[in-house]
């Protein structure tokens, strides 16, 4: 790593779940554009254009380690939504159910939450513990910032819920009406 990097990722704000967004998701892939080398710089695009069925590997590996576990997340999340719904999961899911069991008994637990909004947040506080997991030992390195573009996304997301128009979006789902098939299994 040359110093720009250094340098480029001892300027950034920290970050943290709960926290505000320190710059926006726009404004960080500039900033990537204009410091990271070629080959950085498309690997981190990798990650903002991931294609969820290209799971063939990037060579890096916090990067196929976050993909990898993304995969199994969703995978996860689409087998409980159509159980609910009564629905075939099988058809929903993209590949085979890979998620570590602690995080699956995780996802069980969390499906069975009566408030939607504390089920979200602990839902992403589980993917956050996972890239805190996955941050370990890499400070001034493509990793890092593989990571902080990771988190900098969920923050974005949690503030658009936050946002007015994510207010009346959440309004609107506590008065729509649910098919009666997911409300058998609730």
């Amino acid at each position: 790593m040359g110093s720009s990097y250094y340098y480029f990722v001892a300027s950034l704000p920290l970050v943290s779940f709960d926290g505000k967004m320190p710059m926006s998701v726009e404004a960080f892939h500039e900033d990537c554009r204009r410091l990271l080398t070629e080959k950085d710089y498309a690997l981190m695009q990798r990650l903002w254009v991931s294609d969820e069925n290209d799971l063939s590997g990037t060579g890096n590996r916090v990067l196929d380690a976050w993909l990898f576990f993304d995969r199994g997340f969703r995978n996860e999340l689409a087998w409980h939504r159509a159980n609910r719904l009564n629905k075939d999961p099988l058809k929903y899911l993209r590949g085979p159910r890979v998620l570590d069991p602690l995080y699956a008994e995780e996802v069980s637990r969390i499906f069975k939450m009566e408030d939607l909004w504390e089920a979200e947040k602990t839902l992403n506080k589980m993917k956050w513990r996972f890239l805190e997991d996955l941050a370990a030992g890499h400070y001034f390195d493509i990793e890092f910032l593989l990571i902080y573009a990771l988190r900098l996304t969920m923050l974005e997301r949690f503030q658009e819920y936050a946002s007015p128009a994510g207010g009346d979006f959440a309004r609107e789902l506590r008065t729509m009406p649910l098919p009666k098939s997911s409300l058998a299994s609730a």
